[in-house]
């Protein structure tokens, strides 16, 4: 799968902090998300003052189950600045994640960051060409074992973050609900202002939100009562403007990774 919209929505969008050290891809195909999400981890890393002495090292483990892809993210891995902070892991995600239960010491158990462009169809027909297949029917990897995945690997204060259309995203976060996740940022995407919102870029986590308070402004926990409150971060993208040019919020977004784009 060659370079998309929407992996540069969403490698430019994930939720990094200066305390995210440990980062997830799953299905990584050539790489993409992981360089990005590498990109935006080392600038923060430089911004850092001098006077730190000991900073933990970037990792950024990706999991492909296509040799080929596989093969041209540990290429473009090695060719980047920070080829030392990547790991790929040429395995179906399922067959890993228990791998990697059995043995602790061989990857990362608790990650700050795991992202994924998930493949989503599930009713279209599928077609000649198996390594496309794969990338884009949910048949190899359905969302509930997606989520099984993600909860397992995230840690408590972590982000799960991911882009899906906008029919599957609902299918979707009813599921991650259910699985014991909580929204805490919701990004409509539209092609244009005149087109309605066909993606939505998704963050999810274990640990229970916190809302502000209005009356005494302090930072309260919600009940159950507040769960609209919960998402407590939602916006909208727009990849176009009228005239065929990027949109002010996605340069605003995604600037740092085109070569050419305008102010």
């Amino acid at each position: 799968m060659k370079v998309s919209t929407d992996g540069i929505l969403l490698g430019a969008w994930a939720h990094i902090t200066n305390d995210t050290k440990h980062v997830l891809d799953i299905g990584t195909g050539t790489g993409l998300l992981s360089l990005m999400v590498a990109q935006r981890l080392h600038n923060l890393a430089d911004k850092k003052e001098s006077s730190v002495l000991s900073i933990e090292p970037i990792q950024i483990d990706a999991i492909e189950i296509n040799a080929d892809a596989a093969a041209q993210a540990q290429f473009n891995f090695s060719k980047s600045p920070w080829a030392s902070s990547f790991r790929v892991f040429n395995t179906d995600v399922l067959d890993w994640s228990h791998e990697s239960d059995q043995n602790r010491d061989a990857v990362e158990q608790n990650y700050d960051l795991i992202i994924c462009n998930p493949p989503y169809f599930s009713d279209s027909l599928i077609g000649d060409d198996v390594a496309r297949n794969t990338a884009r029917h949910n048949s190899g990897l359905p969302f509930s074992d997606l989520l099984v995945i993600a909860k397992q690997k995230l840690s408590p204060t972590g982000r799960f973050d991911l882009i899906l259309p906008t029919t599957e995203a609902a299918v979707f976060l009813n599921l991650a609900e259910q699985a014991g996740f909580y929204k805490r940022a919701l990004t409509y995407s539209k092609p244009t202002n005149k087109i309605k919102a066909n993606r939505v870029l998704i963050s999810l986590t274990l640990s229970y939100p916190t809302i502000k308070n209005t009356v005494n402004n302090g930072i309260s926990k919600s009940n159950s009562s507040d769960k609209e409150a919960l998402t407590n971060d939602v916006s909208e993208i727009i990849t176009r403007d009228e005239t065929g040019e990027y949109h002010p919020s996605f340069v605003s977004l995604c600037q740092a990774f085109y070569l050419k784009m305008p102010d």
